[in-house]
């Protein structure tokens, strides 16, 4: 590599490197022709592809006028390269400058030396200059953030784990051995039961009903790969160290606790003090899981537990009113789900209401699925400001997005970190009373729901659109429920996106150590992961409740967007429902 170093005789005179331009002549032999490349300076060094070759030939111009340069005390508009320049160890070239005596130039900037490196010019396409976005350091945080977008969520493997888990065929059935390690791909062999321990321990957990065994073996099962799947400890175990970047056990620490949870810790230690007098069930537990109680909140806005409802209802001859949809429903006693759902309706005394999850959506969200909303629904605590923070931050994060994307500037994250601490802070005061058990239990029930719900019994009576592309197979039968009922009519995909992609925004929101940190870094790297999840977010809930939360801040009411999404959805369902009888 060879390096020009472009200087000025009169260092009182200073040169713009970005008016400065550089033009290299190569002669070829073959035909006599020349090859003329030119550069335009805009940083102080600047690197073409290979090495300067003897005879070559530099010009240099300032605005457009030709500049005289030198080696020594000879100047000239032309340089003309010598092998034995090349040959010298440091490949270094000095040219001096000397500007005409009639120019007339104002240069707008000083700059004392520009380093030009150049390795080439012999391109065969023109060169390409590129400006990258800018980035903060890396943090600790990050981990828990791919964990988080990486994590094992989605409907499939689960599906799968339940499958094999219900294809089991005497005590020593492949079966068992997923039960018990609660997941078809994970579980050492000392965590494993005997067959005979396996049996008994299924025979403690039967529910006390005659004739429920396929539904108490999903339901344990459902039980045991959510405690297995969605445990951050249980993650940290499996997680591979990378050398080049933080992993999750850099940012958990040697305990495997968030830093969060460490803080709060520290202020009942005497629960976590390790005498062995505490143990059991009388231990702390500073567990985290990834679960958000908004994923079950969305579903539920997308009727995926009505539906439910309405086909076990139908299952017991129960009429859903005067014209009913689901009048031919008949499932045969041949048939696997029909053995299910009578467990599914004979445990109906255990599962959560739509009312008490309905209390424990205000309790952390100020969120209430309307449509289960009884008489006399009177909350004693809610997180009244949550929805305006939350979508605060979602701007925010949109804003922060705007100017990540110019290459020309560096985003400012301090409005993001504090929009995170704000959230952060109220999101916490509702992590109390039912916060520990509740979303753990709902997450079970929801995905016991959706299980059914994708089984092939269900599809062959509710049909669908068969050509409608769904993330997961139980969502066409949602949408066709949707449609013999009259309820709302946009897709469950939005719905699920919300779930999703909400879930994730609040995990990384919640389980940061926000109080604590004061680089706007962590802010910036947050929104970089969550990137993807915010942006489909957005656009989610703009097909659902007409609500644009990307829209600048003075074209937004901040009453009208921290409204109830059930109250929008309901609105604007009214809306449509108004257009279609003036059309008809």
């Amino acid at each position: 590599m060879t390096k020009i170093i472009i200087r000025p005789l009169d260092i009182t005179r200073n040169y713009d490197p970005a008016d400065l331009e550089v033009s290299i002549t190569r002669e070829k032999a073959e035909d006599g022709s020349s090859i003329v490349k030119k550069f335009r300076l805009t940083n102080k060094n600047f690197i073409p592809n290979a090495d300067l070759q003897p005879n070559d030939t530099i010009r240099l111009t300032y605005k457009g006028i030709d500049q005289l340069i030198s080696l020594a005390d000879n100047p000239r508009y032309t340089h003309v390269i010598d092998p034995a320049q090349l040959a010298n160890s440091d490949h270094t070239i000095t040219l001096i400058i000397h500007p005409p005596e009639n120019s007339e130039l104002n240069p707008v900037s000083i700059e004392s030396d520009v380093n030009v490196n150049l390795k080439s010019f012999g391109f065969k396409e023109p060169l390409e200059i590129r400006l990258t976005p800018t980035s903060g350091g890396q943090t600790k945080d990050q981990a828990l953030w791919d964990t988080i977008n990486s994590h094992k969520l989605n409907f499939k493997h689960y599906s799968n784990f339940i499958d094999e888990v219900l294809r089991f065929e005497g005590p020593g059935g492949k079966g068992r051995a997923y039960f018990n390690s609660g997941s078809p791909s994970a579980g050492s062999k000392k965590d494993k039961l005997s067959e005979s321990q396996q049996m008994k321990l299924a025979d403690s957990m039967r529910l006390p009903f005659n004739r429920t065994e396929a539904y108490s073996l999903l339901k344990f099962a459902t039980e045991r790969y959510v405690e297995h799947v969605y445990s951050l400890a249980r993650f940290a175990d499996e997680y591979s160290s990378n050398e080049d970047s933080f992993d999750l056990n850099d940012y958990l620490g040697k305990d495997k606790i968030i830093p969060y949870y460490d803080l709060i810790k520290a202020k009942i230690k005497e629960y976590f003090i390790r005498t062995g007098a505490e143990s059991g069930y009388l231990k702390g537990n500073a567990d985290a899981n990834l679960i958000e109680l908004i994923w079950n909140y969305w579903h539920e806005e997308g009727k995926v537990s009505q539906t439910m409802n309405a086909l076990a209802r139908r299952f017991q001859n129960i009429k859903n009113g005067y014209k009913d949809p689901l009048l031919n429903f008949a499932l045969d006693p041949l048939r696997p789900l029909n053995h299910i759902l009578w467990g599914y309706i004979q445990d109906q005394q255990h599962r959560l209401t739509a009312t008490r999850k309905n209390y424990e959506y205000t309790s952390e969200y100020d969120l209430a699925v309307l449509g289960n909303v009884k008489p006399g629904f009177n909350p004693a605590d809610r997180r009244s400001k949550f929805l305006q923070s939350f979508h605060r931050l979602i701007h925010e994060a949109t804003e922060y997005f705007v100017q990540s994307d110019n290459t020309t500037i560096r985003p400012d994250g301090f409005k993001l970190l504090n929009a995170l601490r704000d959230t952060h802070r109220i999101l916490a005061e509702g992590a109390h009373n039912q916060f520990g058990d509740l979303p753990t239990v709902a997450r079970i029930e929801t995905l016991i729901e959706q299980w059914i719900l994708s089984r092939p019994e269900v599809r062959e009576f509710l049909g669908g659109r068969i050509m409608v592309p769904y993330e997961e197979p139980w969502m066409d039968r949602v949408d066709s429920m949707k449609a013999l009922q009259g309820w709302d009519n946009t897709s469950i995909s939005f719905y699920r996106d919300l779930a999703v992609n909400g879930e994730k925004i609040i995990l990384g929101i919640r389980y940061g150590n926000w109080t604590n940190v004061s680089s706007r870094d962590h802010a910036t790297n947050w929104a970089d992961a969550f990137r993807d999840a915010i942006q489909r977010y957005i656009h989610s809930y703009y097909t659902v409740t007409g609500i644009d939360l990307s829209a600048p801040t003075v074209n937004i009411n901040p009453e009208v967007s921290a409204l109830l999404p059930g109250l929008h959805i309901y609105r604007r369902l009214n809306r449509e429902k108004q257009r279609f009888s003036r059309r008809f």
